[in-house]
């Protein structure tokens, strides 16, 4: 007799840090098993409906805020789909579908990608069957000894990127160092405003070059006030773009990431041992962000600026202080590393082959 088809699925969305882990973790399941069938529940809103590949089926039921609904359809998708595990990344579609899994007694495993516990896994982490955290200390949020710490996934393309090229694809040099700036996949203007106010300041400076993505939303306006300031011919070499879809590649051409502090960046970026300038998002839930980052600065591989703090001195302050002294380079590469789990999506997939196998 044929063994029964194997099925995952994963439930979460809305934003790049429950969707990318999702991602990653998929990734992982099919190179162990390509005959794995994975399917992804999410919002018909969220980025999910943009990037989820091909390999992955996709459910986007309208759940909007009604858990009664979500529940019902949730049930119906876990009757007709079959999985064997249910995997919760966390935001409000998981809750519903975590909750029909329960009760339809299938095995199910959350994972908290934040420093901060979110409302659906803290609620969720009283019924999941296993719990898998990124930060340490997060497990003390769940019933004792039940929380394993792994990290969080990163997809392979950004690991794997390779730095070979990855300047030139970007209109950088070779021989300069290379601050890329970025706000998340919908920018910040407290960033990009911080560049505008600093960047002219830079224009002598021959041994750097900026890869500034300055978000869609607000692309339109950074570049029409770097070219009011007239940098063209400078010393510095400026590059703006609204978005980045490889972020792998802007990864691997550059020294130093200023960036928000959000879990997905700062797991790409600690996996790659790259030095960080961290800017929490002050409106976060919990201020989570602010946790996570300060996560890093103690490992030596961030410095955190408060946002009311980051103004164009502050930045550019600490950014070429960092570039400039490859002592500190080296030892906050070495602390970035130190934090880092490129494993967590391997360590994940076992904790899902463990449910499926009964383990």
């Amino acid at each position: 007799m044929d063994a029964p088809e194997r099925r995952v699925l994963l439930c979460g969305g809305g934003t790049a840090g429950h969707v990318y882990p999702a991602l990653a973790l998929a990734e992982e399941l099919l190179g162990r098993d390509a005959s794995l069938r994975l399917l992804y529940v999410g919002t018909a809103g969220g980025l999910e409906a943009e990037v989820v590949p091909s390999a992955l089926s996709l459910a986007l039921p309208r759940f909007g805020w009604r858990l009664a609904k979500g529940y019902r359809q949730s049930g119906r998708i876990i009757s007709e789909f079959g999985p064997q595990v249910v995997v919760g990344m966390g935001g409000f579609v998981a809750a519903p579908v975590v909750a029909a899994a329960w009760r339809k007694r299938v095995p199910i495993l959350i994972h908290e990608q934040n420093s901060v516990v979110g409302v659906t896994n803290r609620w969720a982490g009283k019924i999941a069957d296993a719990i898998a955290v990124t930060y340490p200390g997060t497990e003390s949020a769940f019933p004792s000894g039940r929380a394993r710490v792994v990290g969080n996934p990163v997809r392979r393309r950004v690991l794997g990127a390779a730095e070979h090229g990855a300047r030139a694809r970007f209109g950088l040099e070779e021989g300069r160092k290379t601050l890329l700036v970025f706000g998340g996949s919908r920018g910040a203007q407290r960033i990009n405003d911080a560049v505008l106010d600093g960047l002219g300041s830079m224009g002598s400076e021959a041994w750097l070059q900026i890869l500034h993505v300055a978000g869609k939303m607000d692309f339109a306006r950074v570049r029409k006030a770097v070219q009011a300031l007239g940098l063209e011919g400078s010393g510095l070499l400026y590059r703006c773009v609204p978005y980045i879809d490889e972020m792998g590649a802007a990864y691997a051409a550059s020294d130093v990431v200023v960036s928000r502090a959000g879990a997905t960046t700062i797991a790409e970026v600690t996996a790659l041992g790259i030095p960080s300038i961290l800017v929490p998002y002050p409106f976060a839930t919990a201020n989570h962000q602010e946790t996570n980052a300060r996560y890093v600065e103690r490992a030596g591989g961030a410095r955190v600026i408060a946002n009311d703090d980051l103004n164009g001195a502050t930045l550019f302050g600490a950014a070429t202080g960092i570039l400039r002294d490859e002592r500190r380079l080296a030892s906050m590469r070495t602390g970035a590393t130190s934090f880092g789990r490129p494993q967590a999506a391997a360590e994940l997939a076992d904790m899902v082959v463990d449910l499926m196998e009964g383990n």
